[in-house]
């Protein structure tokens, strides 16, 4: 049996930017319409950014630890202008930038939708990610 990795445990033994985990809702399911499985080889942003895209990943930062001075030497910041896109405008703009990206295939958080009828549940995931690539 594997042992379940924390992220900070695959950050530090890989030296990434960012560490993407999986996650599931409450009582252990993948929410609806959602891929919260993210496991891909260690590589640059940029190559995982396109295997997230190709692959209908839910862009949420929270699933993810972003290295602080990664983050603050590239000035990466929640945008006001992107109310409605947050974590897609901040989660693009990361990758891009990052040297390297790590990604844990355990669920490492449990998610609740609470309401059905958010913009996250109602839109198609890789609609909402290409929409945001223009815009950014």
């Amino acid at each position: 049996m594997q042992q379940n990795r924390s992220l900070y445990q695959i950050a530090d033994k890989t030296g990434a930017d960012i560490v993407r985990g999986s996650f599931r809702d409450f009582n252990g399911n993948i929410p609806k319409g959602w891929g919260a499985d993210f496991n891909v080889p260690t590589n640059c942003g940029t190559i995982v950014l396109d295997q997230f895209l190709s692959s209908n990943i839910s862009f949420v930062v929270w699933s993810s630890i972003y290295r602080l001075d990664f983050i603050n030497s590239n000035h990466i910041r929640f945008t006001p202008e992107m109310i409605l896109t947050l974590d897609r405008d901040f989660t693009i703009r990361a990758y891009m930038l990052a040297k390297l990206v790590a990604t844990s295939p355990e669920p490492n958080y449990a998610y609740r939708i609470n309401r059905p009828g958010s913009i996250l549940t109602t839109i198609n995931v890789q609609k909402k990610s290409y929409h945001n690539l223009l815009v950014c």
